[in-house]
Order: structure tokens, then sequence, then C-alpha cells
């Protein structure tokens, strides 16, 4: 996949709060999800964590659980906070913003 896909492609979405997870196996492996290669998406065909927006109203934790329970269908866990980002992009015209990554073991 060439470079252009990160400099070329548009997409609709927008930079927002966001969470990830770390899942790991019952072995010591981490569970990765390669994203679709579409061109109107971030990061297409690479490798990264499950995860996705915050909702507004809505803690890490919850879209945590919603975004696994929609991908993986995975229930009934208690994430915990790992690290948390925050992303202060006001000098270029947009607002704060936080990423936060959970574990989920």
């Amino acid at each position: 996949m060439g470079r252009e896909l990160f400099t070329t492609a548009k997409s609709s979405q927008s930079a927002q709060d966001a969470v990830a997870a770390l899942i790991t196996t019952g072995d010591g492996r981490y569970l990765m999800q390669l994203r679709d290669m579409l061109p109107h998406i971030w990061f297409p065909g690479h490798w990264g964590c499950f995860g996705g927006a915050v909702d507004p109203g809505e803690s890490p934790e919850d879209a945590l659980r919603r975004e696994l329970a929609e991908e993986l269908s995975l229930r009934d866990f208690t994430p915990t906070l790992f690290t948390q980002f925050d992303y202060d992009l006001q000098p270029i015209d947009f607002r704060k913003f936080i990423g936060c990554i959970l574990r989920s073991s």
C-alpha cells in the first residue's frame, strides 16, 4: 500500500474523543484489528486496536463496552484505564480531544 492513502484519502470522519482496547489472550498475545482497505476511512489496511469514537455524554468505559460489543460481540468485562492522551488542536482551529486506551483482558 502506498503512502498516498495518508495524503490523498478523503474522509467524512472528523477528529473526536476516542477509545481503544488493549486485549490480551490467555497466552499473553494481543488481539488486533486489520482495518478494511477503504479509501474513505482513516488508516485503511493497517493493524490497530479495536475501539472507536466516544459519543456525546458517554464515558470512555461505556464507549469501549459499546464498541467491543458492536465489533466483537464482547460483553461482560470491566475495562481499566491504561493511558490517556490529550490532543490540543486549537492552534490549527480545532478543539481539544482525548484518546483513552483501556485494558480489556
